[in-house]
């Protein structure tokens, strides 16, 4: 009978719905790091008989027959031994009439039971490395027409020998949602937009692209039966062209054509540039966007790992991890790249309009703020010293850690530094500011900045240097809780190395817009950077359903190793990157066509 008891407590232990049974949460380090510690003789001796008694449970699990004669075994043993665990485990009566209602389904040898029994997650191997979430078969389980149970695990794997518990985490089968209104008003939104990109994109292909085809081909037939008549050498300005001049849409028409697919899509897949473009921010923005999708792609995996205790620990002691825990600051480089557009642009597009620019007074203000430029740049930097002062004091009071994986800080600290330090402008407009800075003197320039080659080599070296401090710097302080950096220490990290990698970002941008980039520039303009470099925004927007479409569909944990890793980061990428491109078709592309002839915006790529 105690046999049949401990036999009946594991089987309770591997329904679906698996509840924490062990205490406290643990702290971050401890959740992270699996350590086995020696043990005396008497634990050793008694772990081996804890070990020994769950392989002989897990082995009985997996045999039908067993699960049949202990079914037959005693009638009334059902009910009492679910009794007894929901008193013992504080169970609710849901899970213990559900229980009740599957051991009567054992006792009847109905199939379902055995179905249920079988569809459940059960104990498996790799529990000391981290797999302990036992997700069952999701089809089956859903094959199943009756309700399955859900109780807390066994206690026996508190007997492990682990210095820290094993952590069971519960699974359950998501039904299907139902559609409610605000579904329903979600897609009768994207039917419209869908309807007015098909009608667009057939008038756009069947009048306006033939209007055009037929216009330029009797121009060609014009120019050629002109030249033949009159020689190679005459001019060929003739009067028929002022005839030939494309007649200009009406404002029906652009907006019609504001949706069409056809012209959209040459346009976000043109990779010719204006002169005095700054081209080296094509490649910047996308393998910037490419490596917020690679911190997104780990970050976003761990609840679905089968060996997160070994293979977080390792992956964190290599130094070359470093740039994927520290891929915030791939965040950074995009503020540096927006305080950089925005001085330069909007300076340069004031100089071009020549008072016929139209502008509100914050433009008015704001151009006779940069009129004065030693007085802009004064200004710049205190609002610069300002935003490393702010997010330096907040660490140093809060006691936060350099890095979302630790290094440093107190428990608090670490959980409090996205809410207090991350997501908080003041402490994130340093880089910003830092663009702003030399998007002005770019400006000032004119992009023509003449540099000796040996203080070129030097000032790359500087700047390559910082930028592997700032990347690689906290890798002893997160893999040796040992080094772990002192509370100002980490406070001066928090306030420099944003400022610091926008410095770097914009003086690769400095650099190869001034032509003293070398191949880098050659690299970073590359022409199919361009159309990618277009999809930034909408790739990043797109790419975490993208991830978590994958992720949340798995019926089966995922063994992480580097293999599998870079083929879901690459698979993720290529996907949001199509993703992105079906969005910049229906949203982004067409509501930039809106504005043009809605505010009467010149057609200037």
């Amino acid at each position: 009978m105690l046999r049949l008891r401990s036999t009946l407590l594991i089987l309770v232990g591997v329904c679906v719905n698996c509840l924490d049974a062990f205490g406290e949460s643990r702290s971050y380090e401890d959740r992270l790091t699996f350590r086995v510690y020696s043990p005396s003789v008497q634990q050793q001796l008694n772990n081996k008989t804890a070990l020994l008694e769950l392989r002989t449970q897990i082995n009985k699990l997996h045999d039908a027959e067993f699960l049949k004669e202990l079914a037959l075994s005693n009638d009334n043993f059902g009910e009492q031994g679910s009794g007894l665990f929901a008193d013992i485990n504080n169970v609710s009566d849901t899970c213990r009439e559900h229980w009740n209602r599957t051991i009567t389904g054992l006792l009847r040898s109905e199939f379902w039971a055995f179905k249920m029994l079988d569809a459940s997650g059960k104990i498996g191997a790799g529990i000391l490395e981290g797999h302990t979430k036992w997700m069952g078969s999701y089809d089956e389980c859903f094959r199943i027409d009756r309700t399955l149970p859900g109780m807390p695990p066994s206690n026996i794997l508190k007997r492990l020998p682990t210095q820290n518990p094993v952590r069971v985490y519960g699974t359950f089968c998501k039904e299907d949602q139902e559609i409610d209104s605000r579904a329903v008003v979600a897609i009768v939104i994207l039917g419209i937009f869908a309807a007015l990109m098909f009608v667009s994109t057939v008038y756009d292909l069947l009048i306006i692209q033939r209007q055009r085809h037929t216009a330029e081909r009797t121009k060609s037939e014009i120019l050629s039966e002109h030249t033949a008549s009159v020689g190679e050498k005459s001019p060929l300005l003739i009067s028929h062209e002022k005839k030939l001049a494309p007649k200009q849409d009406s404002v029906a028409e652009r907006l019609l054509l504001a949706f069409s697919v056809y012209s959209n899509g040459k346009k976000i897949l043109q990779v010719n540039q204006s002169a005095g473009t700054l081209t080296a921010l094509n490649g910047i923005r996308f393998l910037s966007i490419s490596w917020v999708v690679l911190g997104h792609t780990f970050a976003f995996i761990t609840p679905v790992l089968s060996n997160s205790y070994v293979v977080l620990p390792d992956l964190i002691a290599r130094w070359t991890f470093q740039a994927v825990a520290n891929a915030l600051v791939s965040v950074d480089s995009f503020f540096a790249l927006s305080g950089l557009l925005l001085a330069y642009l909007t300076l340069k597009e004031m100089k071009k309009g020549q008072g016929k620019f139209r502008i509100n007074w914050f433009m008015f203000y704001f151009h006779r703020f940069w009129s004065y430029f030693p007085g802009g740049i004064v200004i710049c930097i205190v609002w610069l010293l300002g935003s490393a002062i702010t997010p330096g004091v907040v660490s140093n009071v809060l006691d936060l850690p350099p890095s979302t994986v630790g290094g440093g800080g107190t428990a608090q600290g670490r959980a409090d530094y996205f809410s207090y330090y991350y997501i908080r402008p003041y402490c994130r407009m340093g880089p910003y500011i830092v663009g702003i800075i030399v998007g002005s003197f770019l400006y000032k320039t004119d992009c023509k900045v003449k540099i000796n080659k040996y203080l070129n080599l030097l000032l790359w070296l500087v700047f390559a240097t910082l930028a592997v401090v700032v990347l690689y710097g906290l890798r002893d302080p997160i893999s040796f809780p040992e080094d772990a950096l002192s509370r100002d220490v980490s406070a001066l990290y928090n306030a420099t190395h944003k400022i610091v990698w926008g410095a770097c970002v914009c003086w690769v941008i400095f650099a190869c817009a001034t032509g003293n980039g070398g191949f880098i520039n050659t690299l970073l303009s590359w022409s199919p950077f361009v159309p990618l470099a277009r999809l930034s925004y909408c790739i990043y927007l797109s790419h975490a359903m993208v991830i978590f479409t994958y992720y949340d569909s798995q019926r089966s944990l995922i063994y992480l190793d580097d293999l599998n890793i870079i083929y879901v980061f690459l698979a993720t990428l290529v996907l949001s990157v199509m993703v992105a491109f079906v969005a910049s078709l229906s949203f982004e592309a067409p509501m930039m066509g809106l504005e043009k002839v809605i505010f009467k915006r010149d057609r200037r790529n």
